[in-house]
């Protein structure tokens, strides 16, 4: 199920849920129009995450898009909310009421992070 179809579930039993949006599976163009998707339902809590290389799970042959990483999607989101611009400049009408999350890996070498 997709988190979005899951945060409503949630929303509907009084539930204040955290969306996430894995930028391996999505292009910026959708992982902003989910976002305006979440906004519009009432969901404004966003955690941000690359994804594991799908080689890792039970689609080993998928191929992935990382147009952006978690990163870069942590930027896109604050510019939505604070400067009322799409990654392509674009203005954003209306308000884009948003919780931005991220989580850092363990694993890689703390020189590295």
């Amino acid at each position: 199920m997709c988190s979005l179809a899951g945060c409503v579930l949630l929303k509907q039993q009084g539930v204040d849920p955290v969306m996430q949006m894995v930028t391996r599976d999505r292009n910026r163009i959708a992982l902003q129009s989910d976002v305006l998707g979440a906004i519009a339902l009432g969901i404004g809590n966003i955690l941000c995450l690359t994804g594991d290389h799908q080689k890792f799970g039970n689609h080993p042959s998928a191929k992935g898009v990382f147009d952006l990483d978690s990163i870069q999607l942590v930027q896109a989101l604050k510019n939505m909310r604070d400067e009322k611009k799409f990654v392509s400049g674009e203005e954003v009408s209306g308000e884009i009421p948003l919780f931005i999350g991220a989580v850092e890996t363990l694993c890689d070498p703390f020189e590295y992070r």
